[in-house]
C-alpha cells in the first residue's frame, strides 16, 4: 500500500507545480504606436485667432506637449484653445509615438463673426 500512497503522492506534486508554473509567466504585449490622423482645420488653413483646432490621432496620445497655445486631451483628440493672436502660427505637436507640424494663417475676427476676415 506504501507503493501506492508513495506514487499518488508524486502524482499530486507533479500537477500541483505544473499549475503553478502558468501563474509565473507575463504576457508581453507590444505598445501600439498611436499615428496622427487629420486636423481639423487643416495644417495652411486661414483661420480665425479665436478658432480652435482639433487634432485626432487613430489611439489615445500620451506624453504630449504642444509648442504653443493651450490644450486638452480628450480620447484620441487633442483639443487646442485659440491663440487670440494674428499672423501666421506654426503649432509643433509632439507624443509619445511622434511629431506633427501644423501651419496656420491666424487673422482677426469680423465684428459679430467666429470666423476670420480676408
Amino acid at each position: 500500500m506504501s507503493k501506492v500512497f508513495t506514487f499518488f503522492m508524486v502524482l499530486v506534486l507533479l500537477y500541483i507545480s505544473g499549475c503553478g508554473a502558468d501563474e509565473d509567466e507575463v504576457e508581453v504585449i507590444e505598445d501600439i504606436p498611436v499615428n496622427f490622423l487629420s486636423a481639423v482645420p487643416p495644417s495652411g488653413s486661414v483661420i480665425g485667432a479665436t478658432a480652435t483646432i482639433t487634432i485626432t490621432f487613430d489611439g489615445i496620445p500620451s506624453e504630449v506637449s504642444i509648442n504653443r497655445g493651450n490644450f486638452e486631451v480628450i480620447e484620441n483628440r487633442i483639443v487646442v484653445a485659440p491663440f487670440y493672436t494674428v499672423g501666421e502660427v506654426e503649432l509643433r505637436v509632439t507624443w509619445a509615438d511622434g511629431t506633427q507640424k501644423l501651419v496656420y494663417t491666424l487673422t482677426a475676427p469680423c465684428a459679430g463673426e467666429d470666423v476670420g476676415c480676408e
